[in-house]
């Protein structure tokens, strides 16, 4: 990120905490030289700043608001966060958020739907619409970009409670027509972890003793009986009823043959296939995990990890990049993998470009009529190596063998300590990757270090709009094949080709 000379930079800390043993902010001015003078604001334990106080020094049209921020890299496009704010103003965007990187290694992003209506307030994760590669959303990330005059104009409450604060503050811009955005391509590094989730549910106290739940579970069995052949004639993996109970049924429940490679034409994929699908990753990461072996996803795995934290439900094959040098242990664990379910080959391609350069590239099948794609590289690209690690803060982790995250301090010490001890003839390979954690359903996979830049850079503008898999799509006839049961709840063609929500 290029910043201007001069820049003053309002910051917040609490109260009984000296700045000078405030890492927090030491670390994220150390990678702004523009920055020439900082003004400390004390504010309440565990309440958010008191922005209305700040924006007293702020004279700029726009305010950068940083919450809980490890540090700032490159991937705080802030070029790309005004041109989004500026050059959408005229519908009304004045919030623009972005994707966050824990200090766990885990990336995730904010996009809520929210919905208030009969005293009831709904959130839904997902986007209805799309644009310029970002996601308009009624709650983005606790960082964010926005009009000064839009902070001052409609402040925090803060009075609610601080997971509150970013609800409240969302429906009121809503009510005044402001829109957020959310830019996954814009990347904040904080200091929470990422995959740790409450789940707020009330505890199920209906059952006390091991024979109620028995019995309980023969009622919903013997009821749940009654709607099968229903779910079977209508192809359902879910009935859900207006009491609120919801029966789910397998694909062998209601007689369903997944047959991806042909089905996904015209029509989506249940999740009871996708379910299947996800046993192919699941099973190349336990492999690679117990043999430190970095890998990353990528293609159509990552642009559905990207769009719905998912696989693509139109696509029938998961993409990944491995090291050739590590594709002796999957051989010796060929027989593993059948056993786990998936079905590898092994051959030497070609480069298209370059065919000099030979891939050592895994083909495995699933139950299912699912595949999955291993190339090989000669390096990966998210290698840590000492010069790659130096254009990190220290406090910032990579994954170690791509998978454990770990400081980048310690890395590049333990790597130092390595280089040093090795023989002359003997290089030291980085075991330390530039990788981020994805959600892709029941997984948890590394992927790019940013993983919304990767997808815009390979797909452009149009990222998070959809088109049918690339074997029966064109330029010239982008969207969704006519589907051969018109009106069949999951053909493709009855289903827009922009937004997550209507697919969950």
């Amino acid at each position: 990120m290029s910043l201007r000379q001069n820049i003053r930079t309002v910051i917040c800390f609490t109260a009984n905490c000296p700045t000078a043993n405030y890492p927090a902010v030491n670390c994220l001015t150390a990678n702004c030289p523009g920055i020439t003078s900082k003004i400390y604001i004390p504010c309440e334990k565990w309440r958010r700043a008191d922005l209305n106080l700040m924006l007293d020094y702020v004279t700029t049209p726009f305010s950068l608001i940083l919450d809980g921020i490890a540090a700032i890299t490159e991937d705080l496009n802030l070029v790309r966060l005004l041109s989004i704010v500026i050059g959408l103003r005229s519908i009304g965007v004045g919030v623009v958020g972005g994707a966050e990187r824990g200090r766990d290694g885990y990336w995730d992003y904010t996009c809520t739907r929210m919905r208030l209506e009969n005293s009831r307030l709904s959130l839904r994760d997902g986007y209805e619409f799309s644009r310029a590669a970002c996601l308009f959303c009624d709650v983005t990330s606790s960082s964010f970009l926005a009009a000064t005059k839009i902070l001052r104009d409609v402040p925090y409450d803060l009075n609610l409670a601080y997971r509150s604060q970013m609800l409240d503050w969302g429906l009121r811009l809503q009510r005044k027509g402001i829109l957020s955005m959310t830019c996954p391509d814009v990347m904040f590094h904080v200091q929470r972890n990422l995959r740790i989730r409450e789940q707020h549910r009330e505890p199920d106290r209906s059952c006390i003793t091991k024979e109620d739940r028995k019995q309980a579970r023969a009622v919903v069995w013997a009821v749940k009986r009654q709607y099968r052949k229903l779910a079977q004639k209508w192809e359902l993996n879910y009935v859900t009823f207006n009491n609120g109970t919801s029966f789910e049924y397998t694909c062998r429940e209601i007689r369903y043959e997944c047959n991806a490679y042909h089905k996904v034409r015209y029509y989506l994929l249940p999740p009871c296939c996708l379910k299947m699908k996800y046993k192919m990753f699941n099973t190349v990461d336990i492999i690679a995990k117990e043999n430190h072996i970095p890998y990353e996803i990528s293609s159509g795995t990552l642009l559905g990890a990207l769009k719905f934290k998912d696989g693509l439900p139109w696509d029938f094959d998961d993409d990944a990049q491995y090291r050739n040098s590590d594709v002796e242990i999957f051989l010796r664990n060929k027989n593993r993998m059948r056993r786990l379910g998936i079905s590898p080959s092994f051959s030497d391609q070609a480069n298209r470009a370059n065919k000099s350069l030979i891939s050592k590239y895994i083909y495995a099948t699933s139950p299912g009529g699912f595949f999955l794609d291993l190339w090989g590289v000669n390096k990966l690209s998210s290698t840590g190596t000492l010069d790659a690690l130096a254009k990190y803060p220290d406090n910032l982790v990579c994954l170690q063998d791509g998978h454990i995250p770990t400081p980048i301090k310690v890395a590049k010490s333990m790597q130092q300590n390595k280089t040093e001890f090795a023989s002359r003839t003997k290089s030291v390979q980085p075991s330390c990757f530039l990788s981020s954690i994805m959600r892709v359903g029941t997984n948890y996979l590394p992927g790019p270090w940013n993983p919304g830049k990767k997808g815009l850079i390979h797909y452009g503008d149009n990222l998070f709009h959809h088109q049918g898999h690339w074997r029966w799509s064109s330029i010239e006839n982008p969207g969704w094949l006519a589907c051969p049961r018109p009106g069949h709840h999951n053909c493709l063609d009855i289903h827009p080709i922009d937004g997550s929500l209507p697919f969950l």
